[in-house]
């Protein structure tokens, strides 16, 4: 009885240092790009850019989470809030409440005639583009490899899976932007790689915006 007794703390705290090991990035994202979610979480999605920034795996850690929430996912709004958010280090308050409003009105549309099933990749985009503009280089690198856009980004859109036109669009938008913005760095050039060999594809992108366009690296938050 004594040494069952004494195996349970040790056991949740086996559980405890699990769940720690799965990393706050990790468990996070899976709050942030939750197909229970009405709309984006823009605080978790900056609680998830402290994490990239402010600790020596996050970057790791949350690419792999983005990675695992995209990659044969068919609940489409999980994915799209992975994919996009926080216009707001890039975008004036005007700007944004546009661009929330515009958002807000494809996604109505866009749930009336896909359902739930859709819903779910119109958040994936969305903390990766948090991560994108709110991060720094060690991010950066990771997101812009050949590895991550072409193996994960562009095999998410191909037809076999069948995404929807709004998600398809976002992604190849990502694409676009990440390409123009880091086309200068030389460790990130996988992204124009890619790029490049889609349009030598004939693969047609969406307009771009330079409101919504490149990686910003905001300042570090204090508080």
């Amino acid at each position: 009885g004594t040494s069952a007794a004494s195996l349970g703390p040790d056991e949740d705290m086996q559980k405890y240092r699990f769940l720690e090991n799965r990393s706050c990035a990790a468990l996070l994202l899976e709050q942030a790009t939750n197909s229970t979610l009405e709309s984006e979480d823009w605080a978790l999605n900056m609680e998830i850019c402290d994490i990239v920034n402010e600790t020596e795996e996050g970057p790791k850690d949350a690419v792999k989470a983005i990675k695992k929430r995209i990659v044969g996912n068919k609940n489409f709004k999980e994915v799209m809030l992975t994919l996009t958010a926080s216009i707001s280090s890039a975008c004036p308050s005007a700007c944004l409440v546009f661009f929330s409003l515009s958002f807000t009105m494809l996604f109505t549309r866009t749930v009336n005639r896909c359902q739930r099933a859709v819903l779910c990749w119109l958040f994936v985009p969305q903390v990766l583009e948090a991560c994108v503009k709110n991060c720094g280089h060690r991010f950066h690198a990771l997101v812009s490899a050949r590895e991550f856009v072409e193996g994960v980004l562009v095999q998410a859109i191909m037809p076999k899976n069948n995404p929807p036109m709004v998600v398809h669009d976002r992604v190849l938008a990502l694409i676009q932007a990440w390409a123009d913005a880091f086309r200068s760095s030389a460790s990130l050039t996988g992204v124009v790689s890619v790029y490049e060999d889609l349009r030598r594809k004939g693969v047609k992108f969406p307009m771009s915006t330079l409101n919504s366009a490149s990686p910003i690296h905001t300042p570090h938050r204090v508080g």
